[in-house]
């Protein structure tokens, strides 16, 4: 196995997701766990391929955007208080076409990602 788990998260990280052959998360009482990675029994179906691409696309017209535009973004997240990214409000605007709530948060906040004002 990968030594002490001890060690990582003594030194801050947490642990979640695949390194190598492993596949690690945190459990309960920040308790680490690894176990060996499995290959999936059958191939994604179109929906997930589908899902996939869009979660795809959308990460491709985050970083096709100016650091300025991201950088209102992150701070419309902030200012309003949303509690997640800016990244994250952009894939909610993209996934859901949450304008509505995006121009809320705009009015709110007084940061315009959209250049509407």
């Amino acid at each position: 196995m990968i030594g002490s788990t001890r060690l990582f998260t003594y030194l801050g990280f947490r642990l979640s997701g695949d390194l190598g052959k492993y596949t690690m998360y945190t459990y309960c009482h920040k308790r680490p766990v690894f176990f060996l990675k499995s290959p999936p029994l059958i191939p994604p179906t179109r929906r997930q391929i589908h899902q996939r691409n869009r979660f795809r696309l959308i990460g491709y017209l985050w970083r096709a955007q100016s650091p300025a535009q991201r950088a209102l973004w992150e701070k419309l997240s902030q200012q309003s208080n949303a509690r997640v990214t800016g990244y994250n409000l952009f894939l909610f605007w993209q996934l859901k076409q949450g304008t509505d709530y995006i121009l809320t948060l705009i009015r709110h906040s007084g940061v315009d990602v959209f250049g509407t004002a």
